[in-house]
């Protein structure tokens, strides 16, 4: 069996996306983002409308305090995560972890609730199936204050707009078991699914890939 290989430090992945599918792809193509429809991801993976990805208050604020939140789970847990990708080629699937160590994998995300969601569970899962040594997980979110952004101008974001200032009563931790053998089986044939789709290489209506699509995912 291929097992995922994991290298440490970010990969680019707007590197041959149309190859691939990501950890924060998954959830949009099984119907659980509230940011993208499948639909969405199939024309980026396609090119026949390539993803913008702008940079906003929320996603600055998520990735410079990634780094925060990290440490300060490694000081608690006496852990050792650092950022890492995960890649299983056969399968079609890439990732970056916000965090790995001896197979155990730390996904990191800043809401304004603090609260768990499926879609970050079904990330997470994806990263378990991708590397399936994995025990594992412990999902990290932390609820954004009110005054996280006082900036003006979205456009030209820096840390000066943002309240930085990390609170550990805001950090909300949650142990997520890895997913087991049939749900497993269940992620790498929808991602082998919706790949199909993606390289017949059909400028298809949304309302056609819905339709195939629908017909095609295992959902639980």
């Amino acid at each position: 069996m291929e097992e995922g290989i994991i290298d440490f430090g970010d990969i680019d992945v707007t590197v041959d996306r149309e190859k691939w599918v990501g950890g924060s792809d998954y959830p949009s193509i099984i119907g659980l983002s509230g940011f993208n429809t499948a639909y969405d991801i199939y024309l980026d993976k396609t090119g026949i409308v390539p993803s913008a990805n702008p940079e906003t208050p929320y996603t600055y604020y998520g990735h410079r305090m990634e780094s925060i939140i990290r440490d300060y789970i490694n000081g608690l847990r006496g852990m050792n995560f650092q950022p890492a990708s995960v890649t299983r080629p056969r399968l079609h699937m890439r990732g970056n972890m916000d965090g790995y160590d001896s197979d155990i994998l730390l996904e990191i995300k800043t809401n304004g609730t603090g609260k768990a969601s499926r879609s970050y569970r079904a990330q997470m899962d994806f990263y378990m199936t991708c590397k399936e040594t994995m025990k594992k997980g412990i999902l990290a979110v932390y609820k954004r204050p009110e005054d996280y952004y006082h900036g003006f101008q979205a456009e030209t974001l820096s840390d000066a707009d943002f309240n930085l200032t990390f609170d550990p009563a805001n950090l909300f931790i949650y142990e997520v078991l890895k997913p087991d053998k049939v749900h497993k089986q269940a992620i790498k044939h929808n991602v082998n699914s919706f790949m199909k789709i993606v390289k017949a290489k059909r400028a298809l209506t949304e309302q056609q890939f819905n339709l195939i699509l629908k017909g095609l995912l295992i959902t639980r």
